[in-house]
C-alpha cells in the first residue's frame, strides 16, 4: 500500500472522513462536450440518409417536419427507407461517407489523455454516432453518448426513440434538452468523485445555445462560424458568461485545449 495512503488510513480518526476524502480526491479533469452533426462530422447525418430515397420525400413524411419535433419526421424517413428495401448496410455506408471536420481526428487523438473527458450530446441518434466513432477508433475513450436511442429490429428497420420527453426548455427540441443533460452529467460525475477544472462545449446549432448559457466564466463555448449557434451568441453576447471561441476547423479547438493544460 502507498505510504501516504496507509498513513492517512491509520490516522483516519484524527483527520475525519470528509478531510480524508478531500486529501485523496481525484485530480480535476477538463470536460469536452461535443455536438455531432456539423461539429464532429462535416455534414448532417439525418440529411445525408435521406439521399438514399429516390426522389423527393412524399407529403405524408414532409408534413411531419418540425423544428422542435424532428424525431417523428426522421422515424417516418426510416420507415420509408425500410419499405424501399434499403438495408442496414446501405445506411451504414451512406452515413460513413460523411467526412470528419478538418482537424477533428488530430484533436480526438490528443484528447485520449487522462486529463480530458469527452462526451457527445447530439440530437442525431446513437446508431449513427456509434458507427462513426468505431470507424475512426474514437469509441474506446468517449465517456458517454447522450443521443436518441436507435436500433435495427429483426426486419432490418431502424427504430428511433426520444432520448427523453421534456417540457421545461423552449430553446431545445422536445426530445432532448442539451443543457439539462450537460448539468446532470456534471452532477453525476461529481457525486462519484470527478470534478472539472473547465468545461468546453463545441457545437453549431440552435439547440447548442441552451448548454452554452449554463457555462461559467472559466468555461469556454466554441460556436462553429457561419452556423446558427454562432449567430445566436453574436445576438446575445451579454447572456453568455463563458469565453467564446468561434471556429472553422478543429485546429482552433486544439489550440485552446493545448493552451489550457
Amino acid at each position: 500500500m502507498n505510504t501516504f495512503v496507509s498513513q492517512l488510513l491509520r490516522g483516519s480518526k484524527q483527520y475525519g472522513v470528509s478531510t480524508l476524502r478531500h486529501m485523496m480526491a481525484k485530480p480535476q479533469k477538463i470536460l469536452l462536450a461535443f455536438d455531432f452533426d456539423h461539429t464532429i462530422l462535416d455534414g448532417n447525418s439525418d440529411v445525408q440518409v435521406q439521399k438514399l430515397h429516390n426522389g423527393p420525400l412524399p407529403d405524408a413524411v414532409t408534413k411531419l417536419y418540425s423544428g422542435r419535433d424532428w424525431n417523428h419526421y426522421m422515424a417516418a424517413v426510416f420507415d420509408l427507407l425500410h419499405r424501399q428495401n434499403i438495408s442496414a448496410e446501405d445506411i451504414r455506408q451512406n452515413i460513413l461517407s460523411l467526412s470528419l471536420v478538418s482537424g477533428m481526428k488530430e484533436l480526438f487523438d490528443h484528447l485520449r489523455q487522462d486529463i480530458f473527458e469527452v462526451i457527445i450530446i447530439s440530437d442525431a441518434n446513437y446508431q449513427f454516432i456509434d458507427w462513426h466513432l468505431r470507424e475512426n477508433q474514437f469509441d474506446e475513450f468517449i465517456a458517454q453518448i447522450y443521443s436518441n436511442p436507435a436500433k435495427f429490429d429483426e426486419n432490418g428497420k431502424l427504430n428511433l426513440e426520444f432520448y427523453h420527453r421534456q417540457n421545461w426548455c423552449d430553446l431545445c427540441s422536445k426530445n432532448l434538452c442539451k443543457g439539462s443533460v450537460l448539468e446532470k452529467h456534471v452532477a453525476q460525475r461529481k457525486s462519484s468523485g470527478t470534478s472539472y477544472s473547465r468545461i468546453f462545449y463545441i457545437g453549431d446549432g440552435n439547440n447548442d445555445y441552451c448548454p452554452s448559457l449554463r457555462l461559467a466564466e472559466k468555461d469556454c463555448v466554441f460556436p462553429r462560424i457561419g452556423y446558427a449557434l454562432h449567430r445566436r451568441i453574436q445576438e446575445n453576447t451579454s447572456k453568455v458568461k463563458a469565453q467564446v471561441v468561434p471556429w472553422k476547423t478543429a485546429s482552433t479547438i486544439m489550440e485552446a485545449v493545448t493552451s489550457s493544460t
